[in-house]
């Protein structure tokens, strides 16, 4: 995703990483040192040991009682994320876990080229509803 962003400079795109316990290695250190690997304008970083947006995150996805992670968002601009996450314009993950559609299901080359189509499509259009 960084090398994507980067690639794809633009000052109107904001992204936003999660970090969400849920392998026994996580924590607020593990997190810390991550984010380090992942600095660009535009992108900012989160903590999430209670897993608060990765649950917020299932229900948009239509998967009430899961814990969303390694997940992939897109939105428009409009939606905010308020209470609860915003239903994406589309969405990519990396999961084998069966709440996880495996249509949006996207791993190494598949998913960079994924994300490089829909930043371009933001760039081109930002306020595009779908």
């Amino acid at each position: 995703m960084h090398r994507t962003l980067a690639a794809e400079q633009n000052p109107d795109l904001a992204a936003a990483m999660i970090w969400i316990h849920m392998l026994p290695a996580d924590s607020l250190e593990a997190s810390l040192a991550a984010a380090q690997h992942f600095s660009l304008a535009g992108l900012a970083h989160f903590h999430d040991p209670l897993r608060l947006a990765g649950r917020s995150v299932g229900m948009a996805l239509e998967s009430a009682g899961a814990t969303a992670w390694d997940v992939y968002l897109v939105f428009r601009s409009g939606p905010e994320w308020v209470a609860e996450a915003p239903v994406p314009t589309a969405w990519a993950h990396q999961l084998t876990d069966a709440w996880a559609d495996v249509r949006a299901r996207r791993q190494g080359p598949a998913l960079r080229q994924w994300l490089v189509h829909h930043v371009r499509d933001l760039k081109q259009d930002p306020g595009r509803t779908a």
